[in-house]
Protein backbone atom coordinates (compact mmCIF):
# COMPACT_ATOMS: atom_id res chain seq x y z
CA UNK A 1 0.00 0.00 0.00
CA UNK A 2 1.41 3.32 -1.06
CA UNK A 3 0.86 6.33 1.22
CA UNK A 4 0.56 9.73 -0.41
CA UNK A 5 2.41 11.80 2.17
CA UNK A 6 1.57 15.05 0.45
CA UNK A 7 -2.17 14.40 0.79
CA UNK A 8 -1.68 13.28 4.37
CA UNK A 9 0.30 16.44 5.12
CA UNK A 10 -2.36 18.65 3.50
CA UNK A 11 -5.07 16.88 5.49
CA UNK A 12 -3.18 17.45 8.76
CA UNK A 13 -2.55 21.12 7.95
CA UNK A 14 -6.22 21.61 7.04
CA UNK A 15 -7.35 19.92 10.27
CA UNK A 16 -5.03 22.11 12.36
CA UNK A 17 -6.23 25.28 10.63
CA UNK A 18 -9.85 24.27 11.18
CA UNK A 19 -9.16 23.58 14.87
CA UNK A 20 -7.34 26.92 15.29
CA UNK A 21 -10.27 28.74 13.68
CA UNK A 22 -12.76 27.04 16.02
CA UNK A 23 -10.62 27.86 19.08
CA UNK A 24 -10.25 31.49 18.00
CA UNK A 25 -14.02 31.81 17.69
CA UNK A 26 -14.50 30.14 21.08
CA UNK A 27 -12.06 32.56 22.74
CA UNK A 28 -13.83 35.53 21.13
CA UNK A 29 -17.20 34.35 22.47
CA UNK A 30 -15.60 33.66 25.85
CA UNK A 31 -14.25 37.22 26.00
CA UNK A 32 -17.68 38.63 25.22
CA UNK A 33 -19.15 36.70 28.15
CA UNK A 34 -16.75 38.17 30.71
CA UNK A 35 -18.82 41.33 31.39
CA UNK A 36 -21.93 39.22 31.97
CA UNK A 37 -20.07 36.80 34.25
CA UNK A 38 -18.73 39.74 36.28
CA UNK A 39 -22.23 41.21 36.67
CA UNK A 40 -23.59 37.82 37.68
CA UNK A 41 -20.84 37.38 40.28
CA UNK A 42 -21.56 40.83 41.74
CA UNK A 43 -25.31 40.12 41.96
CA UNK A 44 -24.93 36.56 43.23
CA UNK A 45 -22.51 37.56 45.99
CA UNK A 46 -24.17 40.84 46.89
CA UNK A 47 -20.96 42.84 46.63
CA UNK A 48 -20.26 46.22 45.12
CA UNK A 49 -18.24 46.80 42.00
CA UNK A 50 -15.71 48.58 44.19
CA UNK A 51 -15.40 45.51 46.44
CA UNK A 52 -14.90 43.24 43.45
CA UNK A 53 -12.25 45.55 42.01
CA UNK A 54 -10.43 45.44 45.34
CA UNK A 55 -10.75 41.64 45.51
CA UNK A 56 -9.24 41.37 42.02
CA UNK A 57 -6.55 43.92 42.79
CA UNK A 58 -7.53 46.31 40.00
CA UNK A 59 -8.82 49.85 39.90
CA UNK A 60 -12.53 50.58 39.74
CA UNK A 61 -11.99 52.11 36.31
CA UNK A 62 -10.38 48.92 35.03
CA UNK A 63 -13.30 46.84 36.29
CA UNK A 64 -15.77 49.30 34.73
CA UNK A 65 -13.95 48.94 31.37
CA UNK A 66 -14.31 45.16 31.60
CA UNK A 67 -17.99 45.51 32.50
CA UNK A 68 -18.55 47.73 29.47
CA UNK A 69 -16.57 45.35 27.23
CA UNK A 70 -14.19 48.15 26.30
CA UNK A 71 -11.24 45.89 27.05
CA UNK A 72 -10.62 42.49 28.54
CA UNK A 73 -8.59 41.06 31.40
CA UNK A 74 -5.12 39.68 30.88
CA UNK A 75 -4.48 35.92 30.87
CA UNK A 76 -3.23 36.13 34.44
CA UNK A 77 -6.36 37.99 35.56
CA UNK A 78 -8.57 35.46 33.79
CA UNK A 79 -6.83 32.70 35.76
CA UNK A 80 -7.49 34.62 38.97
CA UNK A 81 -11.15 35.02 38.03
CA UNK A 82 -11.35 31.28 37.35
CA UNK A 83 -9.93 30.52 40.80
CA UNK A 84 -12.49 32.84 42.41
CA UNK A 85 -15.30 31.16 40.46
CA UNK A 86 -16.21 34.31 38.54
CA UNK A 87 -15.73 32.65 35.17
CA UNK A 88 -15.45 29.05 34.04
CA UNK A 89 -12.13 27.68 32.94
CA UNK A 90 -11.62 27.47 29.20
CA UNK A 91 -9.56 24.62 27.80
Amino acid sequence: MMVDFRKLYEHIVHSIEKYEHIMKKEREVYKKLIPERLRLYIAKNGITKEALAKKLGVSRMQLFRWLKGENYPSSEMIKKMEKLGIIEKIE
